[in-house]
C-alpha cells in the first residue's frame, strides 16, 4: 500500500486474536501501536457492501493528527520531518520541493497528502493570508462507511490540545457525524457533535454544535486563532452550519450564533479605564495599546448572531470596578474585518451592575475597526453629539475636568442652545454656534 509523505505512518505494530472469513475479518483483544501511540480493543470490517464497512471501539492513548496532515510537521514541537516510510513514485531530482498546502477532510480520514499548489487567485490577486480558498477534498469521505467509540487520553489538532475524551464517529455516504461525548479542553469540559456531508459532489456542508464550562479562555484563544486578547474563566457555546467547496466560502456561509459568559480575567494590551480618563483629560494618546496594559473585570458576556458569515452583537457587557462597557457591532468573519462600537464608562462606585451609581459616570463612545491583525481605537465624538441628552451628561463629565471651567458654560458652547436657555444672539446664530462648539471641541481634545 502506497502511504502519503507526512510526519507519521512509521514505527507499526499489531497483537490481537483474529478470524476472517471471506467478506468479514475480526481483531479481537487488539493491541496497536503506531508512532508511539497505542490503541487497545476491538476492530471488525466487512467487506460485503458497496463500502468497506468498519465497526470499531478502541482505548487511544493519545492521537496527534498533525503526523497524518499534510503540512502537519509545522506543528510539531519536535520539528521532525515526514518519516521515511514506503514512497511512491518519487518526483525526479530536479523537481521542485513541494510545499505543505492547508488541510483537507481528505488529509484527515486517509492522510493523502494534497498535491503543492500556487497561490490561490481570488478575483485577479494572490490570496492574503486567512482563509484558504484551496479546494477541500471530499472524497475521502467515500472510502468506507464507519461506526467507531473512541477514548483519546490526549488529542492534538495544529496547536489546539485536548485532554481525554469520549466520542464516537458515526460515517455513510460521505456524510460523517463526530459526537463528542465528554472532552476535556483546558482546565473545563465540554459536549456536542461536529459533522461534514461530502455527499453533494466537490462541496462540502459542515456543521457544529458545542459547549463548554470552565474553559481558560486565554490558552484556548493563543491555540485555536492565536488571539491572547483576552484571559478568564468560563462558559462557551457554539451551533452555526456552512457549506463551500474551500475554507473561505463555509466561513462565508456561515450561519448560527454563539455566546460567551467569562468571569474574573482581563482584556491584555488595552487599559479601557486609562482610555476613558484619558480622553476626559483631552490625551487621544490613551487609545495606543500596549502589552504591559490591561483591563480587569468580574464579567464579560456576549451573545452572537451569526448569518451569511457576519457575527452581529448588541449585548456585550463588561464590569469591573469603577468601569462599565457596553457594546454592539459586527465581525465579517470571511473577510477578518471587525467594525464595532464600544461604549466605556467611568464610574464612581465600586457597586456591581444595576446600582444607581453605575448608571452615572463619563461615557465616550470608541468605534472599533479594521482588520483582524490591525485593529484601530478611535473615539466618537460624532456620536456623542448625535445624542444630546447622553451628550449633555457626558460633557458636564469632561468640563469639570479642564481648567476650571463651569460644566454649564461647556455644555452652552458644545452643544449650542441647551434646554431652558435662550438660544445664542449674533448676526449668524448658527454659524456662532457651530464655530463654538468647534474651536471649545479642539481645545477640550488637545494632546496635553
Amino acid at each position: 500500500t502506497d502511504l502519503p509523505k507526512v510526519a507519521g505512518y512509521g514505527a507499526f505494530s499489531a497483537t490481537g486474536q483474529l478470524r476472517a472469513t471471506p467478506t468479514v475479518i475480526n481483531l479481537a483483544d487488539a493491541n496497536i501501536g503506531l508512532d508511539g501511540a497505542t490503541a487497545k480493543g476491538q476492530v471488525s470490517v466487512d467487506t460485503s457492501g458497496a463500502r468497506p464497512y468498519v465497526k470499531t471501539a478502541l482505548v487511544i492513548s493519545e492521537l496527534n493528527l498533525n503526523k497524518y496532515m499534510a503540512g502537519g510537521a509545522a506543528y510539531l514541537k519536535d520539528g521532525a520531518e515526514p518519516a521515511a516510510a514506503v514512497k511512491s513514485k518519487p518526483a525526479p531530482s530536479n523537481a521542485p520541493a513541494a510545499k505543505p498546502t492547508d488541510k483537507s477532510i481528505n488529509d484527515l480520514l486517509s492522510g493523502e497528502a494534497a498535491p503543492a499548489a500556487a497561490p490561490a487567485k481570488v478575483k485577479g490577486y494572490s490570496q492574503r493570508s486567512g482563509w484558504s480558498s484551496e479546494q477541500i477534498d471530499v472524497e475521502g469521505l467515500g472510502a468506507v462507511d464507519a461506526d467507531a467509540k473512541l477514548t483519546v487520553g490526549k488529542l492534538k489538532y495544529q496547536n489546539i490540545k485536548v485532554g481525554q475524551t469520549q466520542m464516537t464517529v458515526a460515517l455513510k455516504n460521505k456524510a460523517m457525524k463526530t459526537t463528542f461525548d465528554d472532552i476535556q479542553l483546558y482546565g473545563g469540559r465540554g459536549r456536542g457533535f461536529l459533522t461534514i456531508d461530502g455527499s453533494a459532489g466537490k462541496s462540502a456542508a459542515t456543521g457544529a454544535n458545542l459547549t463548554f464550562d470552565g474553559i481558560d479562555a486565554l490558552p484556548l484563544l493563543k491555540d485555536a486563532a492565536d488571539f491572547d486578547k483576552i484571559s478568564g474563566k468560563g462558559k462557551l457555546s457554539l451551533a452555526v452550519a456552512g457549506q463551500g467547496a474551500n475554507q473561505q466560502q463555509i466561513i462565508n456561509s456561515l450561519n448560527g450564533k454563539s455566546d460567551f459568559t467569562f468571569a474574573n480575567g482581563a482584556i491584555n494590551g488595552l487599559n479601557v479605564a486609562g482610555m476613558v480618563r484619558g480622553i476626559s483629560q483631552g490625551k487621544l494618546s490613551g487609545l495606543k495599546t500596549s502589552p504591559t496594559e490591561k483591563t480587569d473585570f468580574s464579567e464579560l458576556a456576549a451573545s452572537w448572531t451569526i448569518t451569511n458569515g457576519i457575527a452581529a452583537n448588541q449585548d456585550l457587557r463588561l464590569v469591573s470596578p469603577l468601569l462599565r462597557l457596553a457594546g454592539s457591532g459586527n465581525v465579517m468573519l470571511g473577510d477578518r474585518q471587525v467594525d464595532y462600537m464600544a461604549r466605556p464608562k467611568l464610574v464612581s462606585s465600586l457597586e456591581g451592575q444595576g446600582s444607581a451609581a453605575a448608571d452615572k459616570g463619563i461615557e465616550v463612545p470608541v468605534r472599533v475597526h479594521g482588520s483582524w491583525d490591525k485593529v484601530k481605537y478611535e473615539p466618537d465624538f460624532k456620536g456623542i453629539l448625535a445624542d444630546p441628552n447622553r451628550a449633555i451628561e457626558t460633557v458636564k463629565q469632561l468640563g469639570e475636568q479642564f481648567k476650571g471651567k463651569k460644566a454649564g458654560d461647556v455644555v452652552k458652547d458644545l452643544l449650542g442652545k441647551v434646554q431652558g436657555q435662550p438660544a445664542q444672539t449674533g448676526s449668524n446664530p448658527a454659524k456662532s454656534q457651530k464655530i463654538d462648539a468647534k474651536d471649545l471641541l479642539n481645545k477640550l481634545l488637545k494632546p496635553q
